[in-house]
């Protein structure tokens, strides 16, 4: 169907709804309100031009260039290309340009977008070099959830492995550094499941190499490997 025949199909809808309800319609009832409001920009001055009344919006009807322009000062704000739920008038920019991916190209913004995810990889790329300008020295999955609110899923997702995540940003394993409380109750959940517990299952809880576990081991314990810190790890459940 031609565009001409869908806005003639628009007015008789109007025309229909008005007579059937004995009311000006709803946008709700109406067909391909998606065109009509790309054309009106608004609902109400679609309903003022089927009324034949002069339409006055104390706000104005916005153009696209200060709809792209909003979106830019966002974007320069933020650091990294905004969410469409990061600006108040997404669903209008998507009403103009057709998808928010297509908004993010007509503002000229980089924009990669990650499937099934509001992020981007610049955003991505933003919030690692961030983290990395403050200093932080532990990358790990659990320090960068629950401190910096970092979506590891998702890298993952992208990248295949966290592992492979931090080879693409130069970050060492090297950096990792645990607790003695964090080794333990990573050698407990893993006991739970496993009869025997190895340090290949303790650097793949981790994320890190056996090499670093075996470091991080003998740093939380005193210089003693893997064995001693199971023995002492059960004589504690047993006396507990």
């Amino acid at each position: 169907m031609d565009s001409k025949a869908v806005e003639e199909g628009i007015m008789v809808a109007y025309q229909k709804i008005k007579e059937e309800k004995g009311r000006i319609p709803l946008s709700r009832e109406m067909p391909h309100l998606g065109v009509i409001l790309k054309k009106y920009h608004t609902w109400n001055q679609f309903v003022a031009q089927m009324e034949g009344k002069a339409y006055y919006d104390r706000i104005g009807v916005i153009s696209n260039e200060q709809i792209l322009q909003e979106i830019r000062s966002l974007y320069y704000k933020l650091g990294y290309p905004p969410h469409y739920r990061q600006y108040k008038r997404s669903a209008t920019a998507r009403l103009r340009f057709g998808t928010w991916e297509q908004t993010m190209k007509k503002a000229n913004i980089p924009y990669t977008p990650i499937k099934g995810s509001s992020c981007s990889l610049e955003e991505i790329d933003y919030k690692v070099n961030q983290i990395k300008a403050v200093g932080e020295q532990e990358f790990t999955w659990h320090q960068l959830t629950k401190k910096h609110h970092f979506p590891v899923q998702i890298v993952v997702r992208v990248f295949g492995s966290f592992k492979n995540f931090k080879k693409h940003y130069g970050i060492s394993d090297s950096h990792l550094h645990l607790s003695r409380a964090s080794v333990v109750a990573g050698y407990t959940n893993l006991r739970k499941y496993n009869e025997r517990v190895t340090v290949k299952m303790l650097s793949n809880y981790f994320e890190c190499s056996t090499a670093v576990m075996m470091r991080i081991i003998r740093e939380v314990n005193h210089g003693k490997g893997i064995n001693d810190l199971k023995k002492q790890i059960e004589k504690s459940t047993i006396t507990n």
